[in-house]
């Protein structure tokens, strides 16, 4: 990912995070609500994000799987260290949790809501 120009190889490469007033938004709501709270660290999340069609990456195999004549290796998924994988992981992400029919709050790019079987369910990412 270092030899990346952006411009030519990638466009964005920021991926939202909750602000600290929206974690704090919704430890008030729990506590008003008596919501129980759960949390969950996804410590090789870049590496589950699919490279989309559009957003081809080549990258030198590491040392000793090199290939004849120079060849190099089309990516299939994000690697640490690509630039772009945030983003790429963070569209994916958010493409599953509104599959389950969470909306985006409207003033918080980074807090969803649903309503299940009559419980409430807020996801902060």
């Amino acid at each position: 990912g270092f030899r990346q120009r952006k411009g030519v190889d990638f466009t964005q490469t920021y991926a939202p995070v909750a602000a600290s007033t929206c974690i704090r938004l919704a430890v008030a709501l729990a506590a008003k609500h008596n919501f129980k709270m759960s949390h969950i660290n996804v410590t090789q999340a870049f590496l589950c994000a699919e490279l989309k069609e559009d957003k081809v990456v080549y990258g030198q195999p590491p040392r000793g799987f090199e290939e004849e004549d120079g060849k190099v290796w089309r990516l299939n998924k994000a690697l640490y260290g690509l630039v772009q994988a945030p983003v790429q992981y963070f569209e994916e992400f958010m493409s599953e949790v509104r599959s389950f029919g969470m909306k985006d709050v409207g003033f918080e790019g980074c807090m969803h809501i649903v309503w299940l079987r009559g419980k409430t369910l807020i996801l902060v990412t």
